[in-house]
């Protein structure tokens, strides 16, 4: 609202500084609410930084959350130009040597050859013609309209939705000649099984004496497998196999062929613990910048006397209480015998000040005295003593540990409902016929145990099954649980804190509304006061003048 004459010209009165300090009397209610609502951010803040800080560490503890995350095997080959290598956790430590005797091949077949690639027609019939070619077991019939050039009938073979591998090509072979341009066909996958031939029958294609037929075509490379003999075997022959990466010859092994040789070739494969320790150590990494988080929002320094803005927060404490009670625990499900069940155990300790050290010796001699042990430590790992119950599936609530599954099922192979189904002693629900899900609110909620139907029913089987989830696989599903926006701590911490903020902030917007009254109110008052005593010097000096 307009103010009109406060400048007190008549008055002597500096009426603005008046209706300031009024309404600073006035905003006490309002620098609360501000005061509460800048509390209220900085909480806010600090919950967004906690929970970036956990979801952090939550994709630290994914990537070493199962074996293959967190078990690292180093290859080496005498000669990579030849062979080369790559391994994944399962496979064994071990030297090989190997002697390839050939590559595995694609097969090429060329054309006798044409004119030009673009002007002269393969078909001049005047009417539709057919080529027709076999290839992977399918035999593939293409419409060559007429006046198709070579360039034309390379691209209605490419584009054939029933081509079933081949690629259609031409080369100029330079001569020149009536003849100088040929087609070629050549198979997209190697090995002796993916050779190329053609169906006479079905092929009406070219003019007489160079028509698309079996005649016209020469093989210019042959389909073969590759052959070699790894450490010797077999004696007298060769392994064979449709590729060059050959990955069925050693347990979870790759072998990348890529030249012959009768001069062994020695490769190796070995477990890469500097690998294994950077991983750890970017876990212990991510944890400790958690763990650093919730200390700096927590924390009183006895010397200022200020205190961290979560100080007392009880969410908090529910965060820090889950991260220390996971490191300080020992874990269920590890497997038998294991002499590793804790961090501790492996040197990686709880410093005084709450974050996690590592003892890089330690850590090397655990991972040298039994790696699979070290791998049940930080992953998921299950096994069972009946190859017809396993694990299948599992949730964050599941609960590490072993667990008797009884299954009943009928002489049709399926679970049956009306005898015992039990997981862990809890009665266990049946899925689909064939799969068992732990109780809902118990230990082995989520957990999923597949039948598979070994015969002889009805029956009833019995069977040990052990789920172990290590530290990183705890820690990740803690974490899932904190931040869950369904009811999840640090979800629910924020959550509250948004609604704070909006509250106040209507707060605020109405306070503000009513001191923008009581100014404008003030302004009219003090303007009606000014022009009163304006009139009032003029009447006087109307009086002195008569």
């Amino acid at each position: 609202m307009a103010v009109q004459n406060l400048s007190g010209l008549s008055s002597g009165i500096d009426w603005q500084q008046l209706i300031d300090l009024q309404i600073e009397l006035k905003s006490a209610t309002l620098n609360t609410l501000s005061t509460k609502r800048s509390n209220e951010q900085r909480k806010l803040t600090s919950w967004n930084s906690i929970e970036n800080a956990l979801d952090t560490l939550k994709s630290a503890a994914n990537t070493i959350a199962t074996s293959s995350g967190f078990v690292a095997k180093a290859t080496a080959s005498s000669d990579s130009t030849i062979v080369s290598l790559n391994a994944d956790e399962t496979a064994v430590n071990a030297n090989h040597s190997i002697i390839i005797n050939q590559l595995a091949r694609t097969e090429v077949e060329m054309h006798a050859g044409w004119a030009d690639d673009d002007t002269t027609a393969v078909n001049s019939s005047g009417i539709d013609q057919t080529f027709s070619y076999i290839y992977d077991g399918d035999t593939v019939t293409i419409t060559i309209p007429t006046g198709t050039t070579l360039e034309g009938l390379v691209g209605l073979i490419n584009g054939d939705s029933d081509n079933s591998g081949i690629v259609a090509s031409i080369i100029n072979d330079g001569s020149g000649s009536a003849t100088a341009y040929h087609l070629i066909l050549s198979g997209e996958s190697t090995g002796a099984d993916y050779d190329i031939s053609f169906n006479d029958a079905g092929t009406t294609l070219g003019p007489t004496g160079n028509e698309f037929k079996t005649a016209t075509f020469t093989e210019t490379q042959s389909a073969q497998n590759s052959q070699f003999r790894l450490d010797g075997v077999p004696p007298a022959s060769w392994i064979e196999s449709s590729s060059n990466d050959v990955s069925d010859a050693l347990p979870g092994v790759t072998l990348h062929l890529k030249a012959t040789t009768a001069t062994p070739v020695s490769v190796s494969i070995s477990q890469d613990n500097s690998t294994i320790k950077l991983r750890v150590q970017r876990f212990v990494e991510a944890y400790n910048a958690a763990v650093e988080q919730t200390k700096m929002f927590s924390s009183y320094d006895t010397e200022t006397k200020t205190s961290g803005v979560l100080l007392g927060d009880a969410n908090l404490a529910t965060v820090q209480g889950n991260l220390q009670s996971i490191v300080s625990s020992a874990f269920g499900g590890m497997p038998g015998g294991s002499n590793y069940t804790s961090l501790a155990s492996i040197g990686i300790i709880p410093s005084g000040e709450g974050e996690l050290t590592v003892d890089s010796t330690a850590l090397e001699d655990a991972l040298n005295a039994s790696i699979s042990d070290v791998t049940a430590l930080f992953a998921f790992t299950t096994e069972s003593t009946n190859s017809a119950l396993t694990h299948i599936g599992h949730t964050s609530n599941t609960v590490g540990g072993e667990y008797v599954v009884v299954a009943t099922y009928d002489a049709g192979g399926l679970l049956d409902g009306s005898g015992t189904n039990t997981i862990g002693s809890y009665p266990a629900t049946i899925e689909n016929g064939n799969t068992l899900v732990g109780k809902t609110g118990s230990p082995v909620e989520g957990l999923r145990i597949f039948f598979n139907n070994p015969g002889g029913g009805p029956n009833t089987l019995n069977a040990t099954v052990r789920i172990g989830k290590g530290a990183a696989v705890q820690f990740a599903d803690t974490i899932t649980r904190l931040t869950d926006d369904d009811g999840g701590t640090t979800a629910s911490a924020i959550d509250t804190l948004n609604s704070m903020i909006e509250s106040l902030d209507n707060r605020i917007t109405e306070e503000r509304d009513r001191l923008d009254e009581a100014r404008a109110a003030l302004s009219r008052r003090y303007t009606q006061y000014e022009q009163m005593i304006s009139q009032l010097n003029s009447q006087m000096s109307q009086l002195k003048a008569t």
